[in-house]
């Protein structure tokens, strides 16, 4: 099976022909260069190191071996940089898999976010701030090229990186200047200004489109509640030890639906994709999406809807999160504007 990085390489292969635009093609796709600085990364073979480092303790020191292998790659860094002030990202994802979807590229955009976030830290202690906040500023980005998938994993790695680039900059913050500091809190609002800042509810319709139009299709094309129950085992459960007794009752009743039991199935299924869009926005929104989260588990709102399963909760919790530190950056603005007035 070809992997998104084998993809990405071909791609990069072919861009190698051609000298690249000195000005940046607006139509340019940000994941070749992101699949180029991958490659890079991967190559140096740092990431267990990078993903045990404590990004969210200030007195933390990057172990020399580590920032040597970083600023050993600063063609890398400088590769996802660029990438980052891309408008476009596609990362070629095949939706028409529906529940085979892979999202192969999520693990290697967490690491190349720790090569950012390290180099920052470096650039910061060296007394370089405008580097250190270039860094940041691109994490950020590449956290609105992260969510363009449309799925619920994607969307909470988005909020993951902007939680990254926070604790990087609360820990880079004492070495950097007021300038510097000021232009991270505006390019935090200028890259999360939107109303989707981790795009969870794109991901949510997406989520519905992907898992139920895909079992819609296949139903078309004469698939029956075990073939569905045995795909939804297969992508979802595979793994023993997530496999449980109540699991395999609502397999089995699964694969107990004729077509019509099926079809009535899918539709409460989409029902409850929309009653999470419903309550998104209230203002009980998190008691409400943890009572249809508990319902979902619990099995009282369907059966293919317990196996789907959404962590909704967990989407609007990480939703919350990035709009308090977009609070938090509004409010360093003002108290930076209130000192210069006096």
């Amino acid at each position: 099976m070809r992997t998104l990085l084998t993809t990405l390489t071909l791609a990069i292969s072919i861009a190698h022909a051609s000298a690249p635009p000195i000005e940046p093609d607006p139509c340019e796709n940000a994941a070749v260069l992101y699949g180029r600085a991958f490659l890079a990364i991967t190559f140096a073979g740092m990431e267990d190191d990078l993903a045990a480092f404590a990004y969210d303790d200030p007195t933390a020191e990057v172990p020399e071996w580590l920032a040597a292998a970083v600023g050993g790659e600063q063609h890398a860094v400088d590769t996802l940089s660029r990438a980052t002030s891309l408008e476009r990202c596609d990362w070629m994802l095949d939706h028409t898999r529906g529940l085979d979807l892979r999202l192969t590229h999520l693990g290697h955009v967490r690491t190349a976010a720790r090569v950012l976030a390290i180099d920052a830290r470096l650039h910061a202690a060296d007394g370089k701030p405008a580097k250190a906040t270039d860094r940041l500023l691109a994490i950020i980005a590449m956290s609105r090229h992260t969510r363009t998938d449309r799925t619920g994993i994607s969307s909470l790695v988005s909020a993951a990186l902007i939680g990254l680039a926070e604790d990087t900059f609360n820990a880079a913050a004492p070495m950097l200047d007021e300038a510097s500091v000021r232009r991270v809190a505006l390019g935090v609002q200028d890259r999360l200004d939107d109303s989707d800042v981790i795009g969870a509810r794109a991901a949510i319709r997406g989520e519905q489109s992907l898992a139920l139009d895909w079992i819609r299709s296949a139903m078309v094309e004469g698939a029956t509640g075990t073939d569905i129950a045995d795909r939804i085992q297969r992508e979802f459960y595979g793994n023993s030890d997530r496999f449980s007794v109540v699991l395999g009752k609502r397999l089995d009743r699964l694969r107990a639906m004729d077509a019509d039991s099926l079809r009535r199935a899918v539709e409460h299924a989409d029902r409850y994709y929309e009653a999470i869009l419903r309550d998104w926005d209230s203002d009980d929104a998190l008691d409400r999406l943890r009572d249809l989260n508990n319902e979902a588990s619990e099995g009282s709102v369907g059966t293919l809807v317990a196996l789907l399963g959404l962590a909704t909760s967990k989407l609007r919790i990480a939703e919350t999160e990035v709009l308090e530190l977009l609070a938090r950056m509004q409010a360093l603005l003002s108290d930076a504007d209130a000192g210069t007035q006096k």
